[in-house]
């Protein structure tokens, strides 16, 4: 459930937000006018410059210029937060946001604006603690270390920026840790930054020294960034960083380019909200925050005779192998006037060479004798306009590509010669026929080595179009799920233990912190995982889905475990999961409907499945089996049974409890049943009892409303839960 329908169950109405004129640079000081509507004031802020005679050399080179910054409602009021922040409570900063939504540039806008000198850092995951402190450079054939920016701004009062904080191991975000919540630290070179001098060699932490932390918002694959443990650790600001509004961002798109027409920039930014929708709901998988759209109309006010098609590709391309992409982009794009002809791998290609589907070709021979599927050529070369071998193009009778008069389509590479549309016109009624008759048979035969009819064929199909665009994400988080199991490691940095060799020298100079002893860490980000995870859907197939199927629960059960099937079938690393399917009537509380190792690599066994839990629900009796209950203690006891990575049984149900005497505490009681398996309910139903779950269990219990709602509530389940 998403958290405006549970403001809205709560009478919490969503209000329009403020606008906050853009801030006033006067003399000694910027002014962050006073913004109010009918319901609210915010009073007018006045924050004086940096004096600059406090570090004359930062001011002089390292505050950063900006002649381009377009100022917006949103991105004002978030600064007035930020400097209120840093510059009057003295705190340090975390900025949290999708990538391209503007951490860098506000933060750099803020210090041009306050004449602020700032360093900065740009972490990533081989970032060490010794980079963080030292530069390494050769000069004259000799090797030298000197302070780092982080140390500089330390030392002289400077903000430092530390960029893809997200990004860095843990033990090298302890440092930031350590250095704003403490304020001490000791270098290996032996000196220690500390809030006051306490001995000769001490570097003092100047009391302008700014820490600001910019990370992505957290996510999958990792549930939980370190910057967020280093704000629960210090007393630094957290702040969320999003895209402006609507009319925010018209606006400023207006001011980049005044000579765009107002229509186009309007249909421009709702393409892009939506977008943005589709990644928060996990129909797309990247935010395509304002950064793309500004170097979007970059592109369209510096290349003006560009076509629309090719300005979006721009953007888009790096998508093109995902048709699911592809697709939703389209749709989305259409539905704002925005209609781009060629989107896609084949529009990328089109530089490079031309379809090879229109290349024309006029054969020799046109005589036609009755379709047939050809020989095959032992060489396996290509043939052009005969009727002798299977696979060519441009040829007649036989299954090839291109040609005419053949009953099926067959390519094996290479050139595709196409006939002309006058030739295909030639072929007689009665050719024609018979060629129908042959691809009906042949499909026949094929549907039956798949053990499917046409028409449970065109069944599974009709499920699977229903999630074909959401089975990506689901498949993109599978794929990419951090690793979660612990192992046994040296933990440094101890106050008792083992005496630590590599510390010897700080035990010298009187650190205490110089033991180590054995226990179990968790893994570094990125770490390959070694173990496979153990995944258990529990799948509510009892009487009650099937009677009540007109709301769509049977239905978006059955393209649930499509989705889920699919997803699993197309993973690269299968070894990375141990996973199988049950479900749980008044006949049984465990049911397999794809169990561990089970084959479903053939689209007839998916179907089998899909068929099978369509036919318990017709056939099953009532009973007390419907039980959750039941069924969630038997999956949470055999999960727990296996050596993984992580344990998890998650169970889809229509929430029919009242009626088989279910209380909430029964479910809490069957959910904790094993420490070590993280259980989570999902509820499809419509009736009243679906609406208490999400309350009762937060974090783990959903009520969904349509499937396309699944993805994203998997996605919050594995991601959220893998960390815990």
């Amino acid at each position: 459930m998403s958290i405006e329908t549970l403001l809205e169950e709560c009478g919490i109405e969503k209000m329009a937000p403020v606008f906050h004129p853009s801030p006033i640079v006067e003399e000694g000081g910027i002014r962050f006018p006073a913004a109010h509507d009918q319901k609210r004031t915010v009073d007018a802020t006045f924050i004086p410059l940096f004096d600059a005679a406090q570090d004359p050399e930062g001011v002089a080179s390292h505050v950063p210029y900006m002649d381009h910054f377009y100022n917006n409602s949103l991105q004002t009021a978030l600064m007035r937060d930020l400097v209120i922040d840093f510059e009057v409570l003295s705190e340090h900063l975390v900025l949290l946001g999708n990538q391209g939504v503007g951490k860098n540039k506000l933060i750099d806008r803020l210090c041009q604006l306050l004449r602020r000198p700032r360093e900065y850092i740009q972490l990533h995951r081989d970032t060490t603690v010794n980079q963080l402190m030292f530069q390494t450079s050769l000069e004259g054939g000799i090797i030298k270390h000197t302070d780092s920016p982080l140390l500089r701004a330390v030392a002289r009062g400077r903000v430092i920026i530390i960029d893809e904080a997200d990004k860095a191991p843990e033990h090298v975000v302890a440092i930031f840790r350590s250095l704003a919540g403490q304020g001490e630290l000791t270098l290996a070179d032996g000196r220690r930054l500390r809030r006051t001098k306490e001995r000769e060699g001490d570097v003092v932490i100047h009391p302008n020294f700014r820490l600001i932390l910019l990370a992505n918002t957290p996510g999958y694959p990792s549930s939980e960034t370190n910057s967020y443990k280093f704000s629960e650790t210090t007393s630094a600001g957290t702040h969320a960083v999003s895209n402006p509004d609507m009319e925010s961002e018209r606006r400023l798109l207006a001011q980049l380019a005044p000579e765009l027409y107002d229509d186009l920039l309007r249909r421009l930014v709702g393409a892009f909200h939506d977008l943005r929708k589709g990644y928060d709901d996990g129909s797309l998988t990247y935010p395509y925050s304002l950064r793309e759209l500004i170097a979007l109309v970059r592109h369209m006010r510096a290349y003006p005779t560009d076509t629309l098609d090719n300005a979006l590709r721009n953007v888009f391309d790096f998508d093109v192998y995902k048709q699911e992409t592809i697709d939703k982009l389209a749709e989305i794009l259409q539905h704002h006037g925005l209609k781009v002809q060629h989107l896609g791998l084949d529009a990328s290609r089109e530089s490079a060479a031309k379809n090879v589907l229109d290349m024309k070709f006029e054969p020799r021979e046109t005589g036609l004798d009755k379709p047939k599927r050809g020989k095959d050529d032992p060489k396996d070369e290509p043939h052009q306009g005969g009727n002798t071998f299977s696979g060519g193009t441009g040829g007649r009778d036989t299954a090839g590509m291109g040609g005419r008069g053949g009953y099926m389509r067959l390519f094996k590479g290479g050139d595709i010669q196409q006939v002309s549309d006058k030739l295909k016109n030639q072929v007689s009624d009665e050719i024609k026929e018979q060629a129908r008759e042959m691809a009906r048979q042949e499909l026949a035969r094929r549907l039956e080595e798949l053990n499917m009819s046409a028409v449970e064929a065109k069944g599974y199909g009709a499920l699977l179009t229903a999630v074909q665009s959401h089975i990506a994400p689901l498949h993109d988080l599978l794929e990419h799920l951090a690793a979660k199991e612990e192992e046994r490691v040296w933990i440094k940095r101890q106050t008792d233990g083992e005496l630590d060799d590599s510390r010897l020298t700080e035990g010298l100079t009187g650190e205490a912190t110089v033991y180590k002893r054995r226990g179990m860490a968790k893994p570094e980000i990125g770490r390959p995982q070694i173990k496979p995870k153990r995944i258990r859907f529990l799948f509510d197939v009892s009487g009650s889905m099937y009677r009540f199927q007109y709301d769509g629960r049977l239905q978006r059960t059955l393209e649930t475990a499509v989705m889920l099937m699919e997803s699993f079938n197309r993973l690269q690393r299968k070894d990375k999961y141990v996973w199988d399917m049950y479900g749980h009537s008044g006949d049984s509380p465990e049911i397999p409907l794809v169990t561990v190792g089970q084959p479903i690599t053939e689209v007839s066994q998916r179907w089998a499945v899909a068929e099978k839990m369509n036919l318990i629900t017709q056939y099953a009796f009532a009973g007390d089996f419907t039980v959750e209950v039941e069924a969630l203690e038997k999956a949470a006891i055999e999960v727990s049974k296996f050596d993984g990575d992580d344990h998890f049984v998650i169970a889809i149900s229509d929430a029919n409890f009242s009626r088989y005497g279910i209380t909430g505490d029964d479910l809490q009681r069957a959910m904790n049943r094993h420490p070590k398996v993280k259980t989570a309910l999902i509820c499809i139903g419509e009736g009243a009892e679906a609406a208490w779950i999400p309350k009762q269990f937060p974090g783990r219990g959903f009520r969904v409303a349509n499937t396309a709602d699944i993805p994203k509530v998997l996605r919050s389940i594995l991601s959220s839960m893998v960390d815990r």
